[in-house]
């Protein structure tokens, strides 16, 4: 069964579809194929906005800057309900809190590819910094297709406590197990 909820921040750049990164003077767009998620790293030196003022999302608030030939990202005012890697949601309230920060060295290793060094720390939820490397391989030509996730849409409210639907339920008529 699909859930079409989007991953978030940082489970957004370890998925498994293709991925297209565009840049300009103002910010860095990283565009997921599914579930169509974008991720704004802004290089205009702007600060990070009053969490209280400003709601926090999938993605969180992005600022980069370079340091030499890396780019310095820091993430941060993101969901509670995001997931850090993998695929399924908690119901059990696990996941991590909105003190979650995440910064990441992106650099290019050589013409086709791509290695982003992370640390996610969290002082409510981490019992230490994690931390990650992951490397991308540039496919020239490859162009990002329309993935339509809603076309295999499951996920639903439960009618009597309006609560998000994240379990898959068992199939019908198939034999309990023993």
């Amino acid at each position: 069964m699909v859930t079409c909820k989007p991953n978030g921040m940082p489970a957004l750049i370890a998925g498994p579809y293709a991925d297209e990164i565009l840049q300009n003077e103002m910010q860095i767009n990283w565009f997921q194929e599914f579930p169509g998620e974008t991720w704004r790293i802004y290089l205009d030196g702007r600060p990070h906005p009053n969490p209280d003022e400003y709601p926090a999302t999938l993605t969180g608030h992005s600022t980069g800057k370079w340091d030499g030939d890396t780019l310095v990202v820091e993430t941060v005012n993101l969901r509670t309900d995001t997931l850090l890697f993998g695929q399924g949601r908690s119901t059990k309230g696990l996941g991590h809190s909105n003190k979650m920060r995440i910064v990441q060295r992106i650099r290019l290793l050589d013409v086709d590819h791509l290695q982003i060094k992370g640390k996610v720390e969290d002082p409510e939820a981490l019992v230490r910094p994690w931390e990650y490397t992951l490397t991308y391989h540039r496919h020239a030509g490859e162009e990002i297709v329309e993935y339509l996730c809603d076309d295999n849409n499951r996920e639903s409210l439960d009618a009597k406590t309006g609560q998000e639907i994240t379990e898959i339920p068992a199939r019908r008529n198939q034999p309990k197990p023993k």
